[in-house]
């Protein structure tokens, strides 16, 4: 019972982050085609990191089955995430910010502009790259539980 209160924190937590990261981007557009290709990128990034540093506390410390569905799902989800994040730039290329940040000043369209490009590459990026890692650490781990009766 505690691993599911323990889960529900840290995934509460999450969704704390990504509101905190996202709302200056709510607060100041007046239209952002990209909401919820970012906060799948924060939530993604978090969430993996945190499985990764605290895998002896999370549900996957006991399943290896689990584990093993992560490992084949995974190939999807870097193939997902590369593609909204080659979207959003892809976008940002061909538009910049000025769609969704036209109506403020030019020192605040560009403050902003700058947070909006900076934040979405940040987690996108982490979010490919860690769950790139993420099936060799899973690997990692059920071969540890295997031959080593431990965990990372």
């Amino acid at each position: 019972m505690s691993l599911i209160k323990l889960e529900i924190f840290w995934s509460t937590l999450a969704i704390c982050i990504c509101l905190l990261v996202v709302s200056p981007i709510f607060l100041n557009t007046t239209y952002y085609p990209f909401y919820i290709d970012n906060i799948l990128f924060v939530f993604v990034f978090i969430t993996i990191m945190r499985l990764m540093i605290f895998v002896s506390t999370s549900f996957l410390s006991l399943h290896t089955y689990i584990k093993l569905i992560f490992i084949l799902a995974s190939a999807s989800v870097i193939f997902y995430l590369i593609s909204r994040l080659n979207n959003f730039n892809t976008y940002i290329d061909n538009y910049g910010c000025v769609p969704f940040l036209g109506h403020l000043s030019d020192a605040e369209m560009t403050t902003l502009g700058t947070y909006v490009i900076n934040e979405m590459n940040f987690f996108g990026i982490g979010a490919v790259a860690a769950s790139i890692i993420f099936p060799f650490f899973l690997v990692r781990s059920i071969w540890m539980k295997r031959n080593r009766g431990r965990h990372i």
